[in-house]
């Protein structure tokens, strides 16, 4: 019909645009509009290079088909695949082009053809119907097996049925599968035949038996229809036969009746013939040619393949009494008084109606046409014939039909009255809008739904009025169908309201929207987003059909559920990403678990499931259940679940029970603020958001504490745009995070994360304070830091560190401090050349063996490494070897030179021979001075000159040295040897025993006889100490070891999502494509753990991370790592990856497989990686981690008291002290921290002042 906006010339121009979406849009509405006066356009549609484009050509070619199209429609067959390609066959077959076989063949030997394809070329060679095509799918009913799709099945003996294959080749797939697949091979034979029962209808045995036997409900609806059409003693043999399972009586009783009934046989073609006669292939012919075909079954059939023949017979038989008026008849040659009778039948459409409706038109008045069908609507409301009644009265066009024709809108649905009613009101057009403008008050919202899809095709300038004028109702009543009716009309006027309504992630209007702009030239700054944001939907589609074709379910899942839900408040519809839906095991509105804000008004939770919201939710019920039965697979938790009830103090209760409950237990103990908390997050959930807010208020007036009712009315202001006040209740409930009360939440580590985060959010936002960095916690000074230390960076800013640049010029610029004298210096040089004369050598060579403990061998080669132990080995041969006439070295040389030495030489020399070996414990260190040392054994103290010990050294360090006593001075000798303060007592007690050993033997107790005697041997004892080294454990107390999963993971969008939800892990990093990293925390699912033995000499490993100021801190448990089709788990111990498996698994479901586990020592890997050098040498790093680092050793630091040492047999130090072995213990752990603290302090890193330890416990 010629529209008032668009032109036919217009939309051909339109057919040429440069957005594909247009060119598809022109090409629907030509059809729509013009029907077959607009098919020029096809001439270059056909050749659109884009598929939807191309599709949209082809449906308009069917409706109006036209042979000297077929040459393009070939070409494009050629090279195009899949669906489209499948859309071409099939347009091919219609045309009648017996071209497509051998194209369809060439292409088949150049690559394989997908199966999409396939199934349209199996289509299109029925309605081809030669015998070539016959040639090439006949050999495919032996192809059907058990386990063919039901589809494919309908397909093929559709396509042959179509093509006039022989009934009884048609039959011979159901006498070799009748018992796996019979009533799927029969179906469509049933369908051909005008039945509209569905497969499963003709297929399910029911729990009702019906006659006593297990039969589908359809075969009662059958019988009903006969008896109601007066065909009883017909319906009583068949139920008889039914009754006693005689199916072969079933079917030949039905197959003779239908034969009697139309006398002689009588063959023809297919369809309708010019005089309007029947032909072959349409009811009621081809229902009587396949009776016959399941009666001579039976001669052959086996008996138990029967059962399925009767049923289909019934159906079959169904269809045959419905249009047995019209068998034989001549739709050109029938009495026009008998046109009406035979229109307004109660039975299914025909394709003799069009040739009876057209003979009406013709021959009778408009006005008597009228009149007997509004009789026909009156009298006959619930019949099949009143829709075309109705079809009358479209073809009328006459304006008085529509108050008749809008009741219609809200009657159900009899056959396609409603659509019928839709396209009459169409065909009678723009007066249907100015009756709507007078009588709109009175529309019902079904009725105006349903005219939404009439206007869509009358665009005229009034209906673009009228849309506008009622567009907030309009939308509210089906957006979906509104937003179809702005885009069929397409006016200019529709851009400005419409964008007024575009909201994130409503696809539609944007669809809408972005055509409309490019339909008339305008150029929207959004139109690139849009763009975008279709191109990635189109991209997404792409995926999951090429996943369909390839019958693979999982490419349809998806991470969310996208649902429609209207607003109760505005009205208004929009479309919400949701991730939790419960559907109850029993009856009952789906609950969505997400909070749901309005995209228009805000409102919280005020909203309802539309149907289309249903149906998607629907959708993703069926999908997971595909899944798991057809394909095994367990795909993880998705957005739907089935399941029960939450549960509010132990009970299950539904929303509104929840809410009841909380109502009177408020009343019960008003004074409750943990009642208040709970009730207003359930009103919450029900979207009575002011009364929630009540409560939270009245919760902080009886609790100023209660964390989670500023988080909730943080949440409530954000949702509703006044970010600025939800700043000011996040900052509230951060200031009393640590400190405040939670009363409702389980986890209350999630809620602090969340309150911090959005703090951070808002603050950022609104350019105000964010959450405040940790203070350093000095205020009770045990966190301490040098101003520059030694291993720090040089403040000159060369890049190197302060010991290896400025210290040393400045060291440079004093007097260099040594322990030595130049003279002692001279003397060293003069024992080393004279230990070097030949005639020591033997010595040499036997003390080498002595203390080396293996011979001697020239030439003596000193590795590399080896230098300080060799130095150590010359100072004991030296001072404490002694040789054959029972002096040492020094000796020799003391009584050889002692003519020509002087006296400070010879005094010098005295006191190194009276030097010896000793353990010694460091007390105090002054730098550039000395050191303040202990004797382990004698217990003496004494100060040493020791300036490069000074700086080296710290408190505690235990070493091997020989102090020179020269007079009111000490000194060292030699190299001093640091040794492990874990083998303190070890080496003491070796020693002792020895020189206990040494004191019964000799009878000597003084310990440098025995030090000076047997010097070798305490070397060797101290060598020889096992090297104990701490046993690395989790903090569950496992030992620590370097563990690592592997999976197959191909997909990241499921992995992505999942984990993003699960509060035990966080994303650390992503490179799009490449890699994502998370971290694996000890908190939510994975917060608990049963904590393995505790080990003697263990150290618990343990790392964190640190979230806002330094109170949010979680145990990492592992890393995840994804990288492209492959998924790690990386733990510290066997048990955290058994775990994290589990773990896994039950998120991500059958979307990862696992491949193997790896351990290794965590030893030996450490020393594969490059070692990196301490955060705090960094100045920038130490700005930025020293208030957390000092944050976290503070708290550590104040509960180690009171916690349970594996060291200490298990008890407290607080508990140790209580006993004179325990408090010694005690003291050694605190030597050992503060050693530790100590080197630290010297490198210039932050360091623990154990003081604060000493005084908690009395020390």
């Amino acid at each position: 019909m010629p529209s008032g906006i668009w032109s036919q010339s217009e939309l051909m121009n339109l057919a040429g645009h440069r957005v594909p979406r247009v060119r598809r849009w022109a090409c629907e509405r030509l059809e729509t509009l013009y029907g077959k006066s607009g098919q020029e356009v096809l001439g270059k549609l056909l050749k659109d290079p884009a598929d939807e484009v191309l599709l949209e050509a082809l449906r308009f070619l069917e409706s109006y088909p036209d042979q000297k199209f077929s040459d393009l429609v070939l070409e494009a067959y050629e090279t195009r695949t899949g669906d489209v390609a499948g859309g071409c066959a099939l347009m091919l077959g219609k045309l009648k082009d017996e071209r497509l076989i051998p194209r369809y063949e060439m292409k088949k030997r150049k690559r394989p053809i997908d199966v999409g394809e396939r199934i349209w070329v199996i289509v299109s060679l029925g309605e081809l119907g030669t015998d070539s095509a016959r040639r090439i799918l006949r050999p495919l009913l032996s192809d059907i097996k058990e386990d063919t799709d039901p589809y494919i099945i309908e397909v093929l003996i559709g396509a042959l049925l179509k093509a006039k294959e022989d009934m009884a080749a048609l039959l011979e797939p159901y006498s070799r599968l009748y018992r796996e697949r019979g009533m799927e091979i029969l179906y469509p034979l049933i369908a051909a035949c005008g039945s509209w029962h569905n497969l499963e209808d003709l297929k399910i045995e029911g729990k009702k038996k019906f006659l006593g036997k297990g039969l589908p409900p359809a075969v009662e609806e059958c019988l009903a229809f006969l008896k109601g059409r007066n065909y009883s003693a017909l319906a009583g043999d068949l139920q008889q036969a039914f009754a006693k399972g005689d199916y072969r009586r079933v079917v030949e009783t039905a197959g003779r009746w239908a034969r009697e009934s139309m006398g002689e046989n009588k063959t023809g073609g297919a369809g309708v013939k010019e005089d309007g006669s029947l032909e072959r292939g349409i009811p009621p012919w081809i229902n009587l040619e396949v009776l016959k075909a399941f009666m001579n079954y039976l001669e052959n059939g086996p008996e138990d393949s029967f059962k399925w023949i009767a049923v289909a017979t019934l159906a079959i038989l169904e269809k045959f009494v419905e249009f047995k008026c019209l068998w034989n008849l001549k739709g050109e040659e029938v009495d026009p008084k008998d046109l009406f009778p035979l229109l307004f039948e109660d039975r299914d459409s025909h394709p003799l109606d069009e040739l009876f409706i057209r003979r009406v038109i013709s021959l009778f008045e408009p006005a008597a046409v009228f009149v007997r069908c509004l009789q026909q609507l009156k009298e006959h409301p619930e019949s099949y014939g009143t829709k075309r009644a109705v079809r009358l009265l479209g073809e009328l066009k006459d304006p008085a039909a529509l108050p008749h024709l809008l009741p219609l809108l809200e009657r159900e649905e009899i056959g396609d009255l409603k659509q019928e009613s839709i396209q009459a009101m169409v065909q009678i057009g723009p007066p249907l809008v100015d009756y709507l403008e007078k009588g709109f008050p009175r529309l019902g919202e079904d009725q105006l739904l349903q005219l939404l899809f009439a206007l869509r095709d009358i665009p005229e300038e009034k209906t673009v009025h009228f849309l506008i004028a009622h567009w907030d109702k309009l939308w509210s009543i089906d957006k979906e169908a509104f937003l179809g009716a702005l885009e069929g009309i397409g006016s200019r006027q529709f851009i400005d309201p419409l964008r007024n309504e575009l909201r994130e992630g409503e696809e539609m209007d944007e669809e809408i929207f972005y055509l409309l702009c490019h339909l008339h030239g305008v150029r929207d700054p959004l139109l690139p987003s849009i763009e975008e944001s279709l191109a990635e939907r189109k991209k997404r589609k792409d995926q999951r059909l090429e996943g369909l074709q390839r019958n693979d379910l999982t490419a349809l899942r998806q991470n969310t559920a996208t649902v429609e839900l209207k607003c109760r408040r505005c009205a208004k519809s929009y479309s919400y990403e949701i991730e939790k839906i419960l559907v109850q095991e029993k009856k009952g509105q789906p609950l969505i678990g997400d909070k749901i804000v309005c995209k228009n008004c805000r409102a919280i939770n005020q909203y309802e499931i539309t149907a289309k919201g249903h149906l998607a939710i629907t959708g993703h019920l069926l999908l997971a259940t595909a899944l798991m039965e057809k394909e095994n697979f367990s795909p993880g938790p998705g957005p739907v679940h089935v399941g029960k009830l939450g549960l509010v103090d132990g009970r299950s209760m539904s929303r509104e029970q929840a809410e009841e409950y909380y109502r009177k237990e408020v009343q019960k103990a008003p004074q409750d603020p943990g009642l208040r908390v709970g009730y207003g997050n359930v009103l919450i959930n029900q979207g009575k958001e002011e009364e929630a807010v009540r409560q939270y208020k009245e919760a902080l007036k009886l609790d100023p504490l209660a964390v989670e009712a500023y988080a909730s009315l943080g949440e409530y202001e954000a949702d509703k745009g006044n970010f600025p006040g939800a700043y000011e209740y996040f900052r509230d409930a951060a200031e009393r995070m640590n400190t405040g009360h939670y009363y409702r939440s389980k986890e209350v580590d999630q809620v602090k994360e969340a309150i911090f985060l959005n703090l951070e959010h808002f603050a950022e936002m609104l350019g105000k304070p964010g959450p405040k960095p940790p203070a350093a916690p000095l205020s009770q000074g045990i966190i301490k830091q040098e101003k520059i230390g030694r291993n720090a960076p040089c403040p000159c800013g060369s890049g190197k560190k302060y010991k290896k640049c400025c210290l040393s010029k400045e060291e440079g610029r004093q007097p260099e401090k040594t322990s030595a004298t130049p003279v002692e210096l001279g003397l060293r040089d003069q024992l080393l050349a004279f230990s070097g004369n030949e005639k020591y050598k033997k010595d040499f060579e036997k003390a080498y063996a002595v203390y080396y403990r293996k011979p001697f061998r020239e030439p003596l080669v000193i590795r590399e490494g080896e230098e300080d132990r060799f130095q150590i080995f010359l100072d004991w041969f030296l001072h404490d070897f002694k040789r054959e006439k029972g002096l040492t070295l020094i000796e020799e040389f003391f009584q050889s030179k002692k003519e020509t030495l002087t006296p400070e030489e010879r005094s010098l020399l005295q006191y190194e021979i009276s030097s010896h070996l000793s353990l010694y414990e460091v007390l105090q260190v002054t730098p550039e001075v000395g050191l303040r040392l202990k004797d382990l054994f004698t217990a003496e103290e004494l100060d040493t000159r020791e300036v490069r010990g000074s700086r080296t050294l710290t408190k505690w360090d235990l070493i091997l040295a020989r102090v020179i006593r020269a007079g009111q001075v000490n000194k060292f000798s030699g190299i001093i040897t640091l040794l492990s303060r874990r083998n303190k007592e070890g080496i003491l007690a070796s020693v002792g025993q020895a020189w206990e050993k040494f004191k019964k033997e000799t009878g000597r107790t003084g310990w440098s006889d025995f030090a000076k005697i047997k010097g070798e041997i305490i070397h060797h004892l101290v060598e020889d100490q096992p090297r104990v080294e701490p046993v690395l454990v989790t903090e569950e107390h496992h030992p620590v070891v370097s563990a690592k999963a592997i999976f197959q993971a191909k997909n990241p969008d499921p992995l992505r999502f999942r984990l993003q939800k699960e509060f035990d892990f966080i994303l650390d990093s992503e490179e799009e494509g490449k890699e994502m990293v998370w971290t694996w925390l000890k908190r939510g699912e994975s917060k608990d753990w049963e904590a393995g033995k505790e080990m003697e000499q263990s150290i618990i490993f343990k790392s964190e991370m640190i979230r806002g100021s330094g109170e949010l801190r979680w145990t990492s448990l592992g890393t995840v790592t994804w990288t492209p089709g492959r998924l790690e788990l990386w733990c510290l111990s066997r048990e955290r990856l058994a775990r994290g498996k589990r773990r896994l698994r039950e998120i991500m479901g059958d979307d990862i497989r696992h491949l193997a586990d790896t351990f290794e020592d965590l030893k030996k890997l450490t020393k594969k990686m490059p070692q990196e050098d301490s955060p705090f040498r960094d100045n920038k790093n130490r700005e930025r981690y020293l208030p957390f680092y000092s944050k976290a050793m503070e708290d550590w630091m104040i509960h180690w008291v009171d916690e349970k040492i594996p060291a200490l047999d298990g008890k407290t130090p607080r508990e140790a002290m209580m006993t004179p072995e325990g408090r010694k213990r005690v003291e050694e752990l605190l030597k050992d921290f503060e050693n530790a603290e100590e080197r630290k302090r010297r490198d210039g890193e932050p360091y623990i002042d154990i003081q604060y330890l000493k005084q908690k416990l009395n020390l």
